[in-house]
């Protein structure tokens, strides 16, 4: 099963490398020389660390370089999660982004201090034409240092990569000259912040010696490398050096996707429009071409697991925000004004679903993540007769199908599990009776809920089963995947308790990384 796990894995990051190469195939050498020093600076032998002691270094550090690839939103949740650990031991901080010029300082002051607007911000930094990636992504680390008083500082440069390292080096360095008391986070592009490109710049015009630290994000060798040796995906921080560690948080291929689509629809898009984007806050829009991608990775997924049909692929419909006037027509189709009212209520509370017991579904925006969720949620369509079953056992296994699916593709998929939701503050009604259920399955725990209560209540449960499952190294025999699975759900909160036990459903906590 898990050498099947990997070839399947493996074929998914080669296809979806390959096209993002081919993008580049025609590049300058000063780019095929970046990339080829960056995997030579990083082959390296690594040794595991521990999330303590990642934390200490972080820290115990006055420069921290973390590495952006740019197109990939899962870099920046990590960069936001190093600034808030810093913060709480120095809130003198100052980041250096490469995303805006050296030359532009005044307009990042000026939106940071609520002088210009959001709008007024990326048309004076001539966003569309100098960046052009994603700015949603970048727009959380602008809106974390703002609501924590952290200085911003542009430190992009014209002119060949070399010359932009040497440029932002002497600046970086004059800026940290000018302010030594203070701590420092460079978030630049993943092939400069190895040591002897851009903080070799750096370290050249420093008047003193700082601690640095290299942060690197999912290096495409440490993953396999782990995925060989059959690590667990909570292994993943790896150290190179005592001061170059890589974070393991996601899948490789999921980066590559990433800048597949990017390059696919918006950098080349010649009716761009800044405005247009802000409105849609950088979500992914369907295209043709997505539906086939769902229905390839869910072929994929029957594949890989031998024992499942797909049914005719012109019966699904897949609707994104772009759609919203053709979703709420097909629920208001149905037939029970209840129903009406649940998928009226997931269309603002949820990013995705299937409307009733059919093989509509909505995604609000595209990302691998959420197809290969929906690939899980119609393989078990295609598989179940779904038809006379209690919505109660429904919600609960099309979550299951879709997070279990989703967590094979992508094996650094996260959601909030036992301790989690135990140690949370001030939890919510829906979070307390998540929490009750998981430690007591009972029908009787959903009573006096809302319909769209119990939805979201027998999905958290769903995903948090599914997760420790699927991160165990002793699966067995998943009855839940059973194609003789008894639908009714007395028999499905008997295998939640089950699998509750088996899979040490208490000690279960997400990753911090």
């Amino acid at each position: 099963m898990k050498e099947k796990l990997i070839n399947f894995h493996k074929e998914i990051y080669q296809n979806l490398k390959l096209r993002a190469q081919d993008l580049f195939v025609h590049s300058n050498d000063d780019l095929h020389q970046y990339e080829a020093n960056y995997i030579s600076q990083t082959q390296k032998e690594c040794i595991d660390i521990t999330e303590e002691d990642f934390i200490s270094k972080i820290e115990s550090s006055d420069l921290v370089f973390i590495g952006d690839f740019h197109t990939f939103d899962q870099n920046i949740r990590n960069v936001i999660r190093v600034l808030k650990t810093m913060k709480e031991t120095n809130s003198r901080l100052i980041i250096f982004t490469e995303m805006v010029q050296i030359e532009l300082q005044g307009q990042v002051d000026a939106f940071q201090q609520g002088f210009i607007t959001e709008l007024e911000f990326l048309t004076s930094v001539n966003y569309d034409e100098s960046w052009r990636f994603p700015w949603s992504h970048y727009k959380q680390i602008f809106d974390f240092a703002r609501e924590n008083k952290i200085r911003i500082q542009a430190c992009n440069s014209k002119g060949s990569l070399a010359d932009r390292d040497s440029c932002s080096g002497q600046h970086i360095a004059h800026i940290i000259n000018k302010n030594p008391n203070h701590r420092y986070v460079v978030f630049y592009g993943e092939w400069h912040i190895v040591p002897n490109r851009l903080p070799l710049q750096i370290s050249k015009s420093l008047d003193t010696k700082f601690k640095q630290l290299h942060i690197y994000q999912n290096i495409d060798h440490i993953y396999w490398s782990r995925a060989s040796e059959d690590k667990e995906t909570s292994d993943h921080l790896a150290m190179l050096s005592p001061n170059e560690i890589s974070i393991l948080s996601s899948a490789p291929w999921l980066k590559y996707e990433s800048l597949l689509y990017w390059y696919d629809y918006l950098s080349e898009d010649p009716e761009f429009d800044i405005h247009h984007y802000i409105l849609e806050h950088g979500k992914k829009i369907f295209k043709d071409e997505t539906f086939d991608h769902f229905w390839d990775i869910k072929t994929n997924f029957a594949n890989f697991l031998s024992q499942y049909d797909i049914k005719a692929k012109q019966d699904y419909h897949i609707y994104d925000h772009s759609s919203l006037d053709q979703v709420i027509n097909r629920i208001e189709s149905l037939k029970e004004s209840q129903d009406k009212k649940l998928y009226k209520y997931l269309l603002t509370h949820s990013p995705i679903f299937t409307i009733s017991k059919s093989k509509t579904f909505y995604c609000s925006n595209y990302s691998l993540n959420r197809l290969s969720y929906l690939a899980g949620m119609s393989l078990f369509i295609d598989n179940f007769n779904i038809e006379k079953t209690q919505r109660e056992s429904l919600y609960f296994l099309l979550h299951f199908w879709g997070y279990y699916l989703c967590k094979l593709l992508n094996p650094y998929r996260k959601c909030n599990l036992f301790i989690d939701y135990k140690l949370k503050k001030n939890r919510s009604p829906i979070e307390e009776t998540t929490l009750n259920f998981l430690e007591r399955p009972s029908l009787d725990e959903l009573e006096g809920h809302s319909l769209s209560d119990k939805y979201t209540i027998l999905k958290n449960v769903a995903q948090v089963i599914a997760d420790i499952i699927i991160t165990s190294t002793d699966q067995g025999h998943i009855t839940f995947l059973s194609p003789d699975l008894n639908l009714s759900f007395e028999s499905l909160i008997s295998e939640i308790k089950l699998a509750s036990e088996k899979y040490s459903l208490k000690e279960s906590k997400k990753r911090f990384f």
